[in-house]
């Protein structure tokens, strides 16, 4: 963590510090746009000013159509839920994996349910077929 020695104030990476030096404290702006004539500190803000004033290429959703100047744009509006097409899309696949998921759990349960009952089949006592009389002669246990 580095800190402007002007204001105090902390920074992650010496690149922050010398950008915020330069924006507020010296008020350097060298870099202008050669169509409107603004100035900006560093030559990566005057690339982003001309890519998203002066260019007219766009990047455009492709969920909802919306068109954006900029590609850090539509990402953002893409990652922070503000496009309810992809939304609802989502939701969409959402619930068919968990309609897919409750249909194999029941499955799965119809099957070991089955098996129980096979098993506790093969388990049990049968009784012979036998006459009346026979049936007295057979003891169950209580």
């Amino acid at each position: 963590m580095v800190s402007c020695i002007v204001c105090g104030k902390g920074f992650n990476t010496n690149y922050n510090l010398k950008r915020h030096t330069l924006q507020v404290h010296e008020k350097k702006y060298s870099h202008q746009c050669p169509d409107c004539s603004k100035k900006f500190a560093q030559p990566s803000d005057l690339k982003r000013h001309k890519d998203s004033v002066h260019s007219a290429e766009k990047v455009v959703c492709e969920f909802c159509g919306t068109s954006f100047t900029r590609r850090d744009n539509l990402l953002h509006h893409l990652n922070n839920g503000n496009c309810q097409k992809k939304l609802q899309k989502e939701a969409g696949k959402r619930k068919r994996l968990d309609l897919t998921i409750s249909s194999r759990k029941k499955k799965s349960q119809l099957s070991t349910s089955a098996e129980n009952s096979a098993a506790v089949l093969e388990n049990s006592t049968t009784v012979p077929e036998n006459s009346d009389d026979d049936l007295e002669k057979i003891s169950l246990p209580p």
